[in-house]
């Protein structure tokens, strides 16, 4: 079962109800086609999420339409699926979906995988969701807005995070620091820097780890000791930061590691999108660097020449 990073956390309670109402499905395991999205509308609940799964997996961008059409599925572990895998896609254009499926839901479960795939998703309407998520009465909602919130990089929005700096909930204000760590706005720096004097070791801890990932001659060793973390929204963290300020050849190795052996699908998903990240950071500095240098060239030919047009001095008279 597939089960959001923060809702993991949560307790046992909400796992224990997901999966009471997993035994409760009657499941007659029928044999999927060929056409995962055909699937889609299979009788069979087994067969629409594997079908999920298939169309994530095989990258169909023709999926999409159907996979926003799964969230309005009966089943709630169909829609949850169904948001997971739209994050997966990382399509701007599936934000007005979720923020529909947000407002209308009931589900805890299918509202953390909307939660979970905006800041995949990316774009104003999936940040407007975040906000709505981050004012909501649960507190594992809070919690995982705030989280994404921050890997959204838009601070313009994330600026809420600050309005719980001395939130009641430990676990909320750890969240708000994972969540301040991928800004380097003076405000955020300001706002860790509070956080690293609060009154527990944990958020205290949170705050310090984000403001070493912000120093560039602490981000690598930060990271790597992060992402050997068992806290997965740490590793998340940790690989996001350094698909943003990192670089360098050891930052590479370390995510292509990531990407294949940590057991986090989400931690995978952020250390490729940071090599991604890097790679085209490098490709712009390696444009900037080529134009610069045909500028260069071009000022130094014109240079030449007006200096091979111009009149030779006169010869002084005998």
């Amino acid at each position: 079962m597939r089960l959001s990073l923060i809702v993991r956390k949560a307790g046992v309670e909400l796992l224990a109800g997901v999966l009471s109402v997993t035994c409760l499905l009657a499941v007659s395991w029928a044999a999927p086609s060929d056409d995962p999205i055909a699937d889609l509308k299979a009788s069979d609940v087994s067969v629409r999420r594997a079908a999920i799964d298939r169309i994530v997996e095989e990258n169909l961008g023709k999926g999409l339409k159907p996979l926003r059409q799964a969230l309005k599925d009966p089943n709630v572990l169909v829609r949850e699926s169904a948001a997971w895998a739209l994050g997966q896609m990382r399509d701007h254009s599936s934000a007005q979906a979720l923020a529909s499926t947000y407002e209308a839901e009931h589900s805890l479960l299918v509202k953390m995988a909307v939660v979970e795939a905006c800041w995949k998703v990316g774009g104003p309407e999936a940040a407007k969701t975040l906000i709505t998520a981050f004012q909501d009465s649960s507190p594992v909602l809070r919690r995982a807005s705030a989280l994404s919130l921050g890997l959204l990089e838009d601070w313009d929005n994330a600026q809420v995070l600050l309005q719980r700096m001395k939130d009641p909930v430990p676990a909320m204000r750890e969240s708000v620091a994972l969540g301040l760590a991928s800004y380097k706005e003076k405000e955020a720096e300001d706002g860790l820097q509070t956080l690293a004097q609060d009154d527990l070791a944990s958020v205290r801890e949170k705050a310090s780890f984000g403001l070493k990932l912000q120093d560039k001659k602490s981000l690598f060793e930060t990271a790597s000791h992060a992402l050997a973390s068992g806290e997965e929204p740490v590793r998340l963290v940790a690989a996001h930061a350094l698909g943003s300020w990192g670089g360098n050849k050891a930052s590479v190795e370390l995510l292509v590691s990531v990407q294949e052996k940590d057991t986090a699908p989400a931690v995978r998903l952020e250390a490729a999108s940071a090599l991604e990240e890097i790679k085209a950071r490098e490709e712009a500095d390696r444009k900037k660097a080529e134009a610069a240098k045909k500028k260069k060239k071009k000022k130094h030919r014109k240079k030449s020449a007006s200096s091979a047009s111009a009149p030779a001095p006169a010869s002084p008279a005998k």
